[in-house]
């Protein structure tokens, strides 16, 4: 199977090596002490781990006693009116070990999102999407994930609605993973409603 090289552990967005990706993953989840019995769903962001996954661990381990056969993972920087993009077949790298897609699900949503398409050999790399993996793998390491990027638009909704559907017709166990920063701040983001000093800072 084509894997999907770890882009961003190469840049140094969290760690290349096995043993130092696995004990961060684990740290970060040893944050939160408990589930919350009953969640199938939860919000990440995907910073740099230094900044983001402390933050990232408390929202898998509180979804870390299902037991999903499917993970799907909503992520992009994306513009309204932007095709959705998905990578249908191979399996993410990562420094802990492969995550597979899967792939009849995923070529579902391509074909019914008109997504475009990449491959393991031939992608735009995304920090949303592959800085979730490590944590995928090491929480569910038995999953498979659908992975895709959406605008913010009403076409996340239907992405959303179309998985949840699609994962009850298929009777598989599913968690749905939102990374999101939730905002930029910063006049490189048009968006800076309190300036650039210490009220901008809160």
């Amino acid at each position: 199977m084509s894997v999907r090289e770890p882009f961003f552990a190469h840049q140094g967005w969290y760690p290349a090596s096995p043993e130092a990706c696995r004990q961060a993953v684990h740290e970060y989840l040893s944050s939160h002490t408990g589930s919350v019995r009953g969640s199938v769903a939860g919000i990440v962001p995907h910073a740099g781990w230094v900044f983001s996954g402390r933050t990232a661990g408390l929202t898998f381990a509180a979804l870390a006693d299902t037991s999903p056969d499917l993970v799907f993972v909503f992520g992009g920087h994306m513009h309204p009116g932007q095709r959705c993009v998905c990578m249908p077949t191979g399996s993410f790298g990562t420094p802990v070990g492969n995550v597979s897609v899967n792939e009849a699900i995923a070529h579902e949503l391509v074909s019914r999102f008109g997504c475009e398409e990449e491959t393991p050999d031939r992608f735009q790399p995304d920090n949303t999407i592959e800085l979730q993996m490590p944590f995928v793998h090491e929480v569910w390491p038995q999953a498979k994930v659908v992975a895709v990027q959406v605008p913010p638009d009403d076409t996340a909704e239907a992405v959303g609605r179309w998985a949840a559907d699609r994962a009850r017709d298929a009777k598989a166990t599913a968690v749905a993973i939102g990374s999101t920063d939730l905002t930029h701040y910063g006049a490189n983001y048009g968006f800076s409603p309190k300036g650039p000093g210490d009220e901008a800072l809160r």
